[in-house]
């Protein structure tokens, strides 16, 4: 389906703090969610286009200080961190993300299977990296 923007197109995407985001912000391979109206056969017109948050769960390998490559059961996921990223793993003060780690990554989605994290859970270590057992966890994630 083609979806159409206007100059009254409103745009919004969690995550992005004080930002007015503007059709500049859609990157080719981000997931959105459109409200409007169909124009005709295969088109629409969106009053509203919304970029989600994106959530994925997986393996981190190559991790380094600015983000780390998350192995999904779709893709391998881009994973940037910055120093507002919240790194959470429970009962650990002062958790890292390492390679080998399962982890969900929540974060703005930045173009085809990067996300710019605004937060990593680390699932627990020696049991199988699990992310969400216990009624704890985030959920369940997705691309």
């Amino acid at each position: 389906m083609a979806v159409n923007v206007a100059s009254g197109t409103k745009y919004f995407e969690p995550g992005q703090g004080q930002t007015s985001p503007g059709i500049s912000d859609v990157l080719d391979g981000d997931k959105v969610q459109v409200a409007g109206a169909p124009t005709g056969t295969g088109t629409f017109t969106a009053s509203l286009v919304v970029v989600p948050l994106a959530r994925n769960t997986g393996t981190v390998s190559a991790a380094s200080a600015n983000g780390f490559s998350l192995t999904t059961r779709d893709a391998t996921v881009t994973v940037n961190v910055s120093s507002s990223t919240v790194v959470h793993e429970r009962g650990v003060a002062s958790p890292s993300v390492q390679s080998g780690d399962t982890v969900q990554v929540v974060g703005t989605q930045d173009g085809t299977n990067t996300v710019n994290a605004l937060l990593v859970a680390i699932g627990t270590r020696g049991h199988g990296g699990h992310v969400g057992h216990g009624g704890h966890g985030l959920g369940h994630g997705g691309p």
